[in-house]
């Protein structure tokens, strides 16, 4: 297992939110590398530990997680939610070594499988896919495990690797990334990340217009599009329950906000903050020397697996759903030869006449 250090990991630093997933090793070997992805303050995807395992089962994630705790903790004050696929094994697992943690369910894997077993939506529970049932203290409102389907998307050219190069090419990969990042803050003109400052801009334009009543205190009535709701800035909630989802004032609590004459910065949760996403990149990933200057280590030798090759031609390729579109790489448009037609070439032309050879122009 690699981990990205532990002191990178701070608990102020990434909100208690974790999304878990693994994808198949294209190697000679096989395998699936599981990985487990934080979110920073700025929204970004943040590694947190790999694993390569033989397959996705109960016994690897329940020793991969086991390690996840020992490196990040379990907080009794500060419950963590898992992001996941429903993957086999996994749910038993995280309820067993992280008994506090709340739980969320990839919509779009919901999604899927509720077009072919409708009966079975009914026994999902309702906070681990809806909004707004979510549980208020993660302050992220992901409903797909996109982080973990982005990581692995962005790590596909290196997984027919062997797995040395395999977890090295991870490493500098992540090393690199950190690094752009720790550097980022410096040309922030704000307290506020920019994607966290590009929603409060947002949320500005559309509560220009709202009409606002202060009834005393920290109260606020807000009327907006025939509707009567009531903002309390004491407890930062809105009937609406974006300011408590987000950790954002929504446009409604920024009509508020405007109203009294001060900047909405402060009432932004403290997670999303710049202080918080400097402090998520504080600790550093160090570079590992040659394999040549590593000491020599007493015990049995590994050998390699033995390779169990399936038969049939390999399938590199992500199983899609049924009605999940192909995926198109290609990045410009065909041109025929024939008929000039954009959309298809001269092997696919429907004004070539039947029976000729386009190749070799003989019928």
């Amino acid at each position: 297992m690699a981990e990205m250090e532990p002191e990178v990991m701070d608990p102020e630093g990434c909100r208690p939110f974790i999304g878990v997933d693994g994808c198949h090793l294209k190697g000679q070997f096989g395998g699936v590398l599981l990985t487990v992805v934080g979110v920073d303050a700025n929204n970004n995807i943040f590694p947190l530990a790999f694993s390569v395992y033989e397959r996705k089962n109960y016994d690897s994630w329940i020793w991969f997680l086991n390690l996840i705790s020992e490196y990040i903790g379990v907080h009794e004050t500060r419950r963590i939610c898992f992001m996941s696929d429903r993957q086999k094994g996994l749910l038993k697992v995280i309820n067993e070594v992280f008994p506090n943690a709340f739980n969320r369910y990839c919509a779009r894997h919901i999604f899927a499988n509720f077009k072919s077993h409708f009966p079975g939506v009914k026994d999902i529970p309702v906070d681990t896919w809806s909004k707004h049932a979510f549980g208020t203290d993660v302050k992220v409102d992901h409903v797909t495990n996109n982080l973990t389907e982005s990581l692995n998307s962005q790590i596909d050219s290196i997984r027919s690797k062997p797995i040395m190069q395999l977890v090295e090419s991870l490493r500098r990969k992540v090393m690199k990334k950190f690094s752009k990042r720790e550097q980022k803050p410096k040309d922030w003109l704000t307290d506020l990340p920019p994607s966290v400052q590009a929603k409060v801009n947002k949320f500005q334009r559309e509560g220009r217009h709202i009409q606002v009543i202060h009834t005393g205190n920290s109260e606020f009535e807000v009327l907006h599009e025939s509707v009567t709701v009531l903002v309390d800035f004491n407890k930062a909630t809105y009937d609406c329950g974006v300011w408590q989802l987000y950790g954002i004032p929504c446009k409604h609590a920024i009509a508020c906000i405007t109203h009294l004459g001060v900047s909405p910065i402060p009432y932004v949760s403290s997670c999303l903050s710049k202080e918080a996403y400097m402090l998520t990149y504080i600790g550093k990933i160090h570079p590992i020397p040659n394999e040549s200057f590593w000491p020599q280590m007493e015990g049995d030798k590994v050998h390699p697996s033995a390779n169990k090759r399936k038969s049939g031609r390999p399938k590199l390729a992500r199983r899609r759903e049924s009605d999940e579109p192909a995926s198109h790489k290609r990045s410009y448009v065909l041109k025929c030869g024939v008929c000039k037609a954009m959309g298809h070439n001269k092997r696919t032309c429907p004004k070539e006449p039947a029976g000729v050879d386009v190749a070799q122009g003989t019928s």
